[in-house]
Formats: structure tokens, C-alpha cells, sequence
């Protein structure tokens, strides 16, 4: 994986800003990319945050699903990473309106995800403003892989649904499908976040999920424990109920 160094006059314009980290559009050899720049002034939680992207940037396996163009480096230590970024073609998952292209997105970063948990990355929350996608739907950019949990470094922040999984469930290696499973429905049905799980326990699933499959993985995330198994509501969806 290339190091290069952060030259200040390169940054072409903000993209995003965050609790821990900053975003930017920057000029990387004449081409324009993202350089996603780390703010926290917590040592240790930055110190996480460098030992995985080194981890991921030395798995091909896994750099081939980051995408991850190269490190940002800044006093000779890593304080970010470039990614490859077109803004003319891509845009976040958030924005698309029509549920079937929604649908469409979903199995992808399905598919995406199914990859990364095969080389032990986990990435434990789905927010659909990290996730951007080109108009083809062929490619998904994560913005959020430093906050992952890999290689015995655990997930940098724990929302409600990571907890509540952690503490029915001792199969880490199925957390994904759980929060992928709660992401489809947020996504699919545009539930609130926080709302998601009550939805699930107070309502019948849409017609275009409702399958005996389908019913079945929600019964298993309702009484969450041990015995939940790695499915996903996308893989049984028939858009002609739509």
C-alpha cells in the first residue's frame, strides 16, 4: 500500500464533517479523490484507527473492497486514507427514492459485506450516510471501515443495536446480518434508526418481504440469543408485491 504524504495546498474543498474525522476532496497526482482525514484527540482511539487501516491496506483481499487508494500521512504517521471518489457519477445510498433501486443497492453491500466478514472485517453499523454508490450500483464506497471491528480491535463507537446483539448473542461472526438486517428495513421502509427494532416487534412485515423465510429471521432478531443464524431479508424479496 503507497504512503503519501498530505500537502495542505491539495485539499480542493470539504466533503464531510464528522464527529471524529473530516472529509475532503483532494488533488492526489492531477486526480481528484477522497481523503478522509482523522480528528479525534483521543491517542488511543487514534492509535486504533491507524493499526486498522494498516491491517486492511496489507490484506489485499480486503483493500480490494475498501477501495482504499493509499495512506494519509502527516510527521510520518498515518492520520487518514484516500479513497477513489467521482463526484459527477456517485451519490450516497440516502439519496435514491425508488424503493427497487434501494433494492438493488442493498444486495450489493450485501455482497460487499459477505466479503469483508470472510477476511474478519465486521463493520457493526449501517449508516446510509457512509455509504455512497456510482449510478451504475456496480460500486460502493464505506467511509466508516477505520470505526470497524477487526483482528481482536473492536468497533470505535457502539450504538444500541451493537449492544443489544453482544449481549444476547456470542456469535460475533453474525453481528452484520443483524444490523444489515435492520439497515434494509430503516432503508426500505425510511423507519427512523432508533424506531427499526420496535417496528419489528409491533408490525407484520411489507407484502414485497413477507415470506416465510423472511418471517423467520425476524422472529430469530426478536428473541435474539445464540442460537441466531447469518441471513439476510434482502436474499427473499419479491418486488412484484410492491
Amino acid at each position: 500500500m503507497k504512503n503519501f504524504k498530505i500537502e495542505p495546498k491539495n485539499i480542493l474543498r470539504t466533503f464531510r464533517i464528522e464527529e471524529e474525522s473530516n472529509m475532503y476532496i483532494y488533488n492526489l497526482n492531477g486526480k481528484e479523490v477522497l481523503l478522509k482525514l482523522f480528528t479525534t484527540d483521543n491517542e488511543e482511539k487514534l492509535e486504533s484507527k491507524r493499526k486498522k487501516i494498516e491491517i486492511m491496506s496489507e490484506n489485499k483481499a480486503i483493500n480490494d473492497e475498501m477501495g482504499n487508494i493509499g495512506n494519509a500521512i502527516f510527521d510520518g504517521k498515518i492520520v487518514g486514507y484516500f479513497m477513489p471518489i467521482d463526484m459527477e457519477y456517485v451519490r450516497p445510498i440516502s439519496e435514491y427514492d425508488r424503493r427497487k433501486d434501494k433494492i438493488v443497492v442493498l444486495k450489493r453491500l450485501k455482497e460487499k459485506v459477505e466479503k469483508l466478514n470472510e477476511n474478519g472485517v465486521f463493520i457493526g453499523d449501517f449508516d446510509k450516510n457512509d455509504i455512497l454508490i456510482n449510478y451504475s450500483k456496480d460500486n460502493i464506497l464505506l467511509f466508516n471501515l477505520d470505526k470497524c471491528k477487526i483482528d481482536g480491535m473492536d468497533f470505535d463507537k457502539k450504538s444500541k443495536n451493537i449492544d443489544r446483539f453482544n449481549r444476547k448473542c456470542k456469535n460475533q461472526e453474525n453481528i452484520d446480518s443483524y444490523t444489515l438486517n435492520l439497515f434494509t428495513i430503516e432503508l426500505l421502509e425510511r423507519i427512523y434508526k432508533p424506531y427499526v427494532i420496535n417496528y419489528l416487534i409491533s408490525n407484520e412485515l411489507p407484502k414485497y418481504l413477507d415470506t416465510k423465510v423472511n418471517r423467520s429471521i425476524i422472529r430469530e432478531m426478536n428473541s435474539l440469543n445464540d442460537s441466531y443464524q447469518k441471513r439476510y431479508l434482502i436474499d427473499d424479496i419479491h418486488t412484484k408485491r410492491m
